[in-house]
């Protein structure tokens, strides 16, 4: 349940980090370097969160798993 809402966050900051680059390109003029970057650096993040995602999971299912009792 906490990783699902913990998502919702990471996606809320995700997508204001997104519309902050589009601001911040719409005032340089410069949309398509910046746009590139924002994409790079985006999937980026959107694939560590993954992985950490995945290690947590598996982590809860081993430790439940593995339960002395």
């Amino acid at each position: 349940m906490h990783t699902a809402v913990s998502k919702c966050i990471e996606c809320q900051i995700i997508n204001s980090v997104a519309q902050s680059y589009w601001e911040f390109a719409k005032i340089t003029g410069n949309q398509q370097s910046w746009v590139i970057s924002a994409m790079v650096s985006l999937s980026f993040v959107d694939l560590l969160y993954r992985v950490i995602w995945i290690v947590d999971m598996i982590r809860s299912v081993s430790a439940r798993t593995f339960k002395t009792r």
